[in-house]
């Protein structure tokens, strides 16, 4: 005799959350098959999912209606008779974080990840005010460290549901430490890390750091790997402290990154240490750590030292020395003559309204060279 579970790639209770709702079995649900947004269910379909959810239930259980839509749920891809399924969902919890459609998404990145055997750390965002580093809550993205050899192939995956890789001049080299993917039908970004600019040591052995230092966080009924605190507190340091050319960490900042290390003692300079990052945060390690012996690396990791260069076309030429010979040529030929899709995005980026292709593209070697005081918030 069948016996039927709830399995999906993220489930919330909206019960009571949504504004004019008053539903305690208004559910949303991603199906195990990928589609482009959550299955909403309330009602009698709300309360049976969640007798699945309480699982196994035997067909002999369900009245016949039931079994009617239990076969629906396994056709929608948020049932199964399968009860050893790896998307089997046994708890259903009201959300956490400010946007339940984001929590949604850190649930169905986890469970792609899972599947194809991709490790990923969920790194930043709302996990650093749970842990009590920053007080901000929300993020307008979902921030994802990932296996550095497998970065391509989850970047595949989230296609394949709907995301879009951003255009970049670095895109498909190693001079890329991230991959933006913009959503359509989620309305949330997903920015998917290779590296952090500010570790020394390689991308891989960066990772590896990451992975060692975190902990089981669940989303959206999921559970998920995020960095363990003090691996946060480094990886909040470098993001905050992260140059672009003619700007730098202000000294508030320095001052505030500081507090944040030297809260999390010697674990965090430990973790400074692996990942050979000391020099990138020196400036607040001083301040964090005054009495501290720091052994200090020999001079700054070239991914951070061309970021600090004064205009972007100086910082562009330090950074192609990172690449292999074939992808240098790549680099130069893109930053001569880049195509459209990176003159309109980098136009954009400027708050720059151009008609003409040409003039686009000498706009933003103009840019480069004088330097843009109009930036993107990180």
């Amino acid at each position: 005799m069948k016996k039927w579970i709830a399995v999906s790639n993220g489930a919330i209770n909206l019960g009571g959350v949504s504004s004019g709702v008053n539903d305690e079995n208004l559910l949303a649900i991603n199906s195990i098959f990928g589609t482009d947004e959550p299955i909403g269910l309330n009602g009698i379909h709300g309360k049976l999912w969640e007798k699945l959810v309480k699982g196994p239930v035997a067909d002999s259980e369900l009245t016949e209606d039931e079994r009617r839509l239990v076969t629906e749920f396994m056709a929608f891809g948020i049932a199964s008779d399968d009860d050893a399924h790896e998307s089997r969902i046994t708890v259903v919890d009201s959300p956490w974080l400010q946007s339940p459609l984001h929590e949604l998404v850190y649930a169905l990145v986890a469970c792609v990840a899972r599947e194809t055997g991709i490790e990923i750390v969920f790194i930043k965002g709302p996990i650093l005010q749970k842990q009590g580093i920053r007080s901000r809550h929300h993020s307008g993205d979902v921030d994802v460290w990932v296996d550095p050899d497998r970065i391509a192939e989850l970047t595949e995956y989230l296609t394949d549901l709907g995301w879009s890789e951003a255009p970049d001049i670095w895109a498909g080299t190693e001079g890329n430490h991230s991959i933006t993917m913009h959503a359509h039908p989620w309305a949330c970004d997903v920015d998917l890390h290779r590296y952090m600019p500010g570790c020394g040591v390689s991308p891989r052995t960066a990772f590896s750091v990451v992975r060692e230092n975190s902990e089981e966080e669940l989303f959206a009924s999921v559970s998920c790997f995020v960095p363990s605190k003090p691996m946060s507190r480094v990886i909040y340091a470098l993001h905050e402290l992260r140059p672009e050319f003619e700007r730098k960490g202000t000294l508030a900042q320095i001052r505030q990154c500081a507090q944040v290390l030297s809260d999390g003692g010697d674990r965090t300079l430990e973790i400074v240490a692996d990942l050979k990052a000391t020099n990138a945060l020196k400036p607040a390690l001083d301040i964090g750590f005054p009495e501290s012996s720091i052994d200090y690396e020999p001079g700054l990791p070239l991914n951070w030292l061309w970021l600090s260069q004064s205009n972007r076309i100086t910082g562009y030429l330090l950074a192609i020395r990172m690449l292999p010979w074939r992808q240098r040529i790549i680099i130069l030929s893109r930053l001569v003559w880049p195509s459209k899709a990176i003159v309109d995005s980098t136009n954009s980026h400027a708050n720059v309204l151009v008609d003409s292709n040409f003039m686009g593209r000498l706009l933003r070697i103009k840019r480069g060279i004088v330097g843009n005081k109009s930036r993107k918030t990180r």
